[in-house]
């Protein structure tokens, strides 16, 4: 929840509600890093400082409730008292991700949660200590037949998992797709021997694939502008032309975050374009550079099950001269669906704009778009 709670409350609840909120996000997030400066100590101090100066906010609008729904007018959170030594207790013994508990929560599950639930829930301590002796018969069996039969071990080596590793959500059975490797790899290949328009590319630390076959091959623009509620879509292309025009073809312009240059009616080039509903997103760990599992971003249009069609909740930096996470939340702009999913910001709208191609040699252009 703490993900997406910044993206869901802004432009519905109070502004002092938002910065408080943000600042504790903020201080969640950054004393999580692998790596904490001295600089990190003040922003970290910082946000917390910033989040104790609004969080009366919230007591005044009623959003902190306890059972039955009904309001809390204090803050004794055992929790919130425990923040103020986060920061002593970094100087005194480090980043706190050392002391992450996932491994012995996860020895709990395998221990004593999943021998439970295969009990009769009755005398839970004499099933799951047999349960567990039974497993340690098994590994010790696996062990001796390893032994006496080296070809075991070789069919071992060779990568094959045995099922209690497929079920353990902690072993990665398969690789990273690393699309920043492919975007480069499409971006040097001459014209005529990948497929057109592309389908990857990438921008600093992000890396966005789409996939082959379009959601909807063949459209005309005015029909994607009534379908997905974009009445400046048409003004939005030439907008995007003429900064084609002017940096050139290889740079990257964004489309959204201001007004249109350009009329409702403007003359396009082209009169069809392709729409992809779900766009694939991969980026880099910030602290170590490492390429994390791709995640997908779904756009889809309205229709009769969903009146307000399905949307997903991006934060995506408009200003050049910003960079995340230096510069915080400056330069950037969340998309949102409101509480009601009626109202919708006008970035997440683009993010339909952003996933177009046209059928000409616009494609890598119009693709482009979505980096902004």
């Amino acid at each position: 929840m703490q993900r997406f709670i910044v993206g869901v409350i802004a432009g519905r609840a109070p502004h002092d509600v938002i910065v408080a909120v943000r600042a504790l996000m903020d201080f969640r997030y950054r004393i999580q890093a692998y790596r904490i400066t001295d600089r990190d100590i003040e922003v970290i101090n910082s946000a917390l400082c910033e989040f104790h100066s609004h969080k009366d906010s919230i007591l005044d609008a009623g959003l902190h409730c306890g059972k039955a729904n009904k309001p809390i007018n204090n803050w004794h959170i055992p929790k919130l008292e425990l923040m103020q030594s986060m920061v002593p207790s970094i100087l005194r013994a480090g980043v706190p991700i050392q002391w992450s508990a996932d491994l012995t929560k996860h020895a709990h599950i395998k221990q004593i949660k999943d021998p439970a639930r295969a009990s009769n829930n009755n005398n839970y301590d004499p099933q799951i200590c047999r349960q567990l002796d039974h497993l340690e018969k098994c590994r010790n069996f696996d062990v001796a037949m390893f032994l006496k039969d080296p070809a075991l071990w070789r069919d071992m080596a060779t990568g094959t998992a045995d099922e209690h590793e497929k079920s353990d959500p902690h072993v990665s059975l398969r690789p990273v797709t690393d699309y920043f490797v492919r975007s480069l790899q499409l971006a040097s290949s001459p014209p005529d021997i990948i497929p057109l328009p592309r389908r990857a590319f990438s921008v600093n630390c992000v890396a966005f694939n789409l996939a082959y076959d379009p959601s909807i091959h063949r459209i005309s623009i005015d029909e994607v502008a009534e379908q997905f509620g974009l009445p400046d879509l048409r003004a939005a292309l030439a907008d995007f032309l003429c900064y084609e025009k002017v940096c050139g073809v290889d740079s990257v312009h964004p489309i959204g975050g201001g007004p249109r240059r350009s009329l409702e009616n403007a003359e396009l080039p082209f009169k069809n374009v392709q729409v992809w509903f779900k766009l694939r997103l991969q980026v880099t760990d910030i602290h170590t550079n490492t390429i994390l599992p791709v995640q997908t971003i779904l756009a889809c249009p309205p229709d009769g099950s969903w009146p307000y069609g399905r949307y997903d909740s991006v934060v995506v930096n408009t200003d050049s001269a910003k960079v995340w996470p230096a510069s915080g939340l400056q330069g950037l702009v969340s998309s949102y669906i409101s509480v009601d999913s009626i109202h919708m910001s006008s970035l997440i709208r683009t993010l339909h704009c952003t996933a177009l191609s046209h059928h000409a040699t616009l494609g890598p252009t119009l693709q482009a778009m979505a980096l902004g």
